[in-house]
């Protein structure tokens, strides 16, 4: 028979499902997309569920079907009804995981549809570490979604649907449209007389029959009534109220008192003989060893007060012996110790400073992190510079402060650790650094410029002699390079310089992206041919977007000359590019990814630091001053983009950023 109301049947959950699955692939399982996403598809299968008490998904070749087993079919296979499934990613998914089958139950709840989506995101390594999926779900305690390892009996390609599917089918949407239409209607007119919509007259006026029906049975109106109750922060003042509207609508006394006693009513545990009698042999064996217990436990006491008094005289010494100044406070800002440190920074001695507040004792130049209000804080404090002046307002000193709040295992706030340090030296160390790094950007830059152009003239006067001289020929290549790799340090320290002050200006224009992509990667051709690395470019969709042009590309070419450099002979790099929609706004996303050696977990968080070159066992050659990506990074920040790198040891990195179509200002113009 033909598949059409089958297929109807399932199709937004079908197409539900692609769009968790893609939001999940993109974004990742914890993301609000990805969420709302799945909130979405569980919706729709409880209304496919309400037809058929349960379905699976299962692989047949490398597609995907939806098979049910239809009203009355018991184990026969001829009644079993198959339909296609466009899900593409889960074919893979279910050839990684070794698995033939997911079916899904009546009952099925968004928390556990969650916890299928995480488990199809997580590693394979951890996934067989537990067991399988189904061990993983099962964990989780994930009871209406089954995972299953025996193949299904399929509908062969051309067979009917089982006899008796098409009146089954129709007879179930039937009565699901009829329920859903009655449900919709009650629901609304309760809704609007609890809401005082309506005045009570005109509810018994035009419902009469509602109100006789759910005297008689409140199943429904229960439903109304706990989705109402979940969005209320009062239950008992709600339930108050509702017991006097119900009495106003003429809903009889017996009725009322049976409804709220339901919607009070605790969740109902029901537990195993064999459960039952284990736990009271529990219970027995507890009170039976209570005494011993108790002279156990006051001895495990005496023994933990005594490590706290030593540990309480350790942390003392370590404080007093500590370079900087310490302070610790309990959770009124009262002060517990100080050392000599601190003492000297503040001018007071420990006399003076012991058992009082410290707001109350600090003088204004002192101006530590206020501590009036620390105790409502949840993360550490955020380090603060003073700077104290003499009477001529020359600096004498750069105090630099921090503090972090100290709490229990509970989460409860219980004191402060303050340390103060004094880093005018420091601050001194910044300062030449800094003007160290301005004169090799500007005053190196001349004279390089003039070794340039005069290596330059040398070697067109000189190439037709050198030509036939290999020795000297790779001499003079070796003298380019170098004076080209010197240029490219210079440019970014120089980058890194206007970066932190500020002076950098992007220079907007409309880009043709897709060509920037193209010409960015075009560029690095030779070098990929020759260390004979695959190198591709992958565009889809993608945008024109307004942005600078030269920095954009200076970003492109900087991440694909890292994967080069990164990449064994032999390897392949793929700059892919595509236009993205996020809360409304559209991006282009690029990415390159490489098959390099990989950077370790613990390194992908300094990464884009500045001066840091993270990578492990670099090859022979690679090196820099490790602020190429700290460059990048800043780049596309000030486009109002972001960029990230995902990496596995020996399996290669990708670097992705993502800019907006449009640029900052135009979006806070149309808003």
């Amino acid at each position: 028979m033909p598949e059409s109301d089958f297929t109807e049947i399932f199709s937004d959950v079908i197409r539900k499902w692609r769009t968790a699955d893609s939001q999940r692939m993109i974004f990742g399982v914890k993301m609000p997309q990805t969420k709302q996403a799945i909130e979405k598809l569980s919706e729709s299968l409880k209304e496919v569920l309400d037809i058929f008490s349960s379905f699976s998904l299962v692989k047949k070749d490398q597609a995907m079907k939806i098979v049910v087993k239809t009203e009355g079919s018991g184990k026969d296979p001829s009644a079993m009804a198959s339909i296609p499934a466009n899900l593409p990613s889960l074919p893979k998914i279910f050839k990684q995981l070794q698995i033939d089958s997911i079916s899904l139950n009546q009952g099925i709840t968004e928390l556990e549809l969650m916890e299928l989506f995480n488990g199809m995101s997580t590693s394979i390594e951890e996934i067989e570490e537990q067991g399988g999926l189904k061990e993983f779900l099962r964990d989780k305690g994930v009871t209406h979604i089954n995972i299953d390892q025996i193949k299904f009996k399929l509908l062969k390609e051309g067979e009917q649907i089982g006899a008796g599917t098409g009146d089954a089918i129709k007879a179930a949407k039937a009565k699901k449209q009829k329920a859903a239409d009655l449900a919709k209607l009650q629901d609304s007119a309760w809704k609007e007389f609890l809401e005082g919509k309506i005045d009570q007259k005109d509810f018994k006026g035009r419902h009469e029959d509602l109100i006789k029906a759910a005297s008689e049975n409140t199943k429904q109106l229960e439903k109304v009534l706990k989705r109402m109750m979940a969005k209320q922060k009062e239950a008992e003042k709600f339930l108050a109220q509702l017991e006097q509207k119900l009495f106003e609508a003429g809903f009889p006394a017996e009725a009322i008192e049976v409804l709220k006693k339901k919607l009070l009513k605790p969740k109902k545990v029901t537990i195993g003989e064999d459960e039952l009698a284990r736990l009271r042999k529990i219970e027995q064996e507890f009170l039976k060893n209570a005494d011993g217990r108790i002279d156990t436990t006051l001895e495990t006491i005496k023994v933990i007060k005594k490590k706290l008094s030593d540990e309480t005289a350790r942390s003392e010494a370590i404080m007093h012996q500590m370079g900087q100044g310490g302070v610790i406070l309990d959770k009124k800002g009262k002060i517990l110790t100080i050392n000599a440190t601190a003492q000297k920074i503040l001018g007071l001695s420990k006399k003076d400073l012991r058992g009082k507040n410290l707001k109350d004792i600090l003088k204004p130049h002192h101006m530590m992190t206020s501590v009036s209000n620390w105790q409502n804080e949840t993360e550490t404090h955020t380090p603060s510079e003073v700077k104290v002046h003499a009477p001529n307002d020359e600096t004498l000193a750069v105090i630099q402060e921090s503090a972090i709040v100290v709490e229990s295992e509970t989460g409860r706030s219980i004191g402060v650790v303050s340390a103060l340090q004094n880093v005018t030296q420091q601050e001194e160390l910044n300062r030449r650094k800094n003007d160290i790094l301005d004169v090799l950007g500007h005053d190196l830059r001349a004279p390089l410029g003039a070794i340039k152009q005069n290596f330059d003239v040398l070697t067109q006067m000189t190439k037709l002699d050198v030509d036939g001289n290999a020795q000297q020929k790779k001499f003079l290549e070796n003298c380019h390079n170098s004076i080209g790799r010197m240029q490219r340090l210079i440019e970014k320290i120089l980058d890194t310089r206007q970066l932190e002050t500020g002076k950098i200006m992007l220079r907007y224009d409309a880009i043709e992206t897709k060509s920037l992509l193209e010409q960015s990667v075009a560029s690095l051709s030779d070098l990929a041919k020759s260390k004979n690395i695959s190198l591709k470019v992958i565009t889809t969709q993608l945008r024109n977007i307004e942005g600078d042009p030269e920095r954009l590309y200076q970003v492109i070419t900087n991440l694909v000359t890292n994967a080069l450099k990164f990449t064994p002979e032999g390897g392949s790099i793929i700059a892919n590019g595509r236009t993205i929609k996020d809360m409304g706004k559209e991006y282009i996303n690029i990415s390159v990814k490489d098959s390099g050696m990989g950077i370790n977990q613990e390194n992908l968080k300094k990464i884009f630091d500045k001066y840091e070159q993270v990578t492990v066992n670099a090859p022979k050659g690679v090196r820099g001053l490790g602020l190429g990506l700290s460059i990048c990074k800043n780049i596309i920040e000030l486009h109002g983009g972001t960029i990230w790198v995902d990496s596995e040891l020996e399996k290669g990195s990708t670097f992705t950023f993502q800019v907006p179509v449009k640029p900052k200002n135009e979006d806070n113009d149309q808003t």
